[in-house]
């Protein structure tokens, strides 16, 4: 996520990552690892996040050609690795 000032980066595994960009704008310096921007981090994951749950897709609950009938369970929906793959 980017503003003018800042660049935040959300990571599912290792550090988020903060950039002031006006006095770094090489990107050098994480400050999300110093502690002394913790409420910007916050604040900027918080927008992130709620960016992310107004603009993700949901799985449909009806098999579609997305699916085939092997992947889907009426009662339990998508079973694990048995999704197609679109080439």
């Amino acid at each position: 996520m980017r503003t003018e000032a800042w660049k935040y980066v959300l990571r599912g595994t290792g550090p988020d990552e903060l950039y002031d960009l006006a006095a770094d704008p090489t990107e050098s310096v994480n400050l999300a690892l110093r502690g002394r921007h913790d409420e910007q981090v916050r604040s900027m994951r918080d927008r992130l996040l709620a960016w992310y749950l107004r603009t993700s897709d949901v799985l449909p609950r009806r098999i579609d050609d997305r699916l085939c009938a092997a992947a889907w369970d009426p009662q339990r929906g998508l079973r694990r690795n048995t999704v197609r793959k679109h080439e």
